[in-house]
């Protein structure tokens, strides 16, 4: 079930349904670093929207709000911009979203729910402020638990560590390449379940 608030805060269920033929902007910002299956479930909610917009943080915004990246931006635009459904690929230079909403000034913003509390708290309250000058709605699709960029590096890493004594540390990628493989499988999975991912062959 999505969450759906204006930016007043009021919660509705469904999918909001646009004024007749107009189109609506939908704005999404992303790390995608790397992409994984939360980041699917938020396109697909906001591909039902209208056109997307991904507002992707560039390396100095994604150091600034959680870590430095492993892609460089370029290299993420690149898989971004090859995701069917997305319209545009344009920089935040921040992770606060005012700049590109005043620039954009988009019907919908669609986040995952994980941010109503805890540290991004804060940056959607302000959002959600952004978003009132013009009565922009909020749409917030749960949260995949247990699935983050975040988590996924920290399996890598583990895995090489796991390794057994002895084995040279260059040997020890092999199993960390293992997992980014399963991951990939996972990927191209959800890519043939969510039409509106392209599956790169």
């Amino acid at each position: 079930m999505f969450r759906l608030g204006r930016a007043s805060h009021r919660e509705n269920n469904g999918i909001p349904v646009g004024d007749g033929n107009k189109v609506k902007r939908v704005y999404v910002a992303l790390c995608a670093d790397p992409l994984h299956a939360g980041h699917v479930g938020v396109l697909e909610a906001a591909c039902r929207l209208g056109p997307v917009t991904v507002g992707l943080l560039t390396d100095e915004a994604m150091a600034a709000y959680k870590r430095p990246p492993l892609m460089p931006y370029a290299d993420r635009k690149r898989v971004v911009e090859r995701l069917r459904g997305v319209e545009e690929v344009v920089p935040q230079d921040t992770p606060e979203y005012a700049p590109n909403l005043r620039r954009l000034r988009p019907a919908f913003v669609v986040h995952a729910d994980d941010w109503r509390a805890g540290p991004m708290r804060l940056l959607r309250e302000r959002a959600a402020a952004v978003l009132r000058e013009w009565g922009g709605t909020l749409v917030e699709p749960p949260y995949l638990a247990g699935v983050s960029s975040t988590m996924l590096i920290r399996k890598a890493a583990a895995s090489v560590a796991s390794a057994p004594d002895g084995v040279p540390a260059g040997d020890r990628l092999p199993s960390a390449y293992r997992l980014l493989d399963r991951f990939l499988a996972l990927a191209d999975g959800a890519a043939r379940t969510h039409p509106f991912l392209v599956v790169v062959t």
